[in-house]
């Protein structure tokens, strides 16, 4: 957690932090597909989560839309 963020730069909202559970994942990203995005108010069409695994130390994205495709570079 970083205490001061640079004037151009925000934090985006942790939106659910406890067990890993898949189905609060998709309760999350239910929330924001119906009421738009919690980092950026008045945006509705928000792209989906990152969901952090402690334990693991490593991210993992999930996506509303198209979450079956790829999420790295294209060659």
């Amino acid at each position: 957690m970083q205490d001061v963020l640079p004037e151009c730069c925000s934090l985006v909202p942790v939106l659910w932090r406890g067990i890993f559970d898949t189905g609060m994942v998709d309760q999350c990203l239910s929330v924001l597909q119906n009421n738009g995005s919690v980092a950026s108010p008045g945006f509705n069409k928000p792209e989906g989560v990152v969901v952090f695994h402690v334990a693991g130390n490593i991210a993992f994205k999930k996506s509303i839309e198209k979450d079956e495709e790829y999420k790295g570079k294209q060659s």
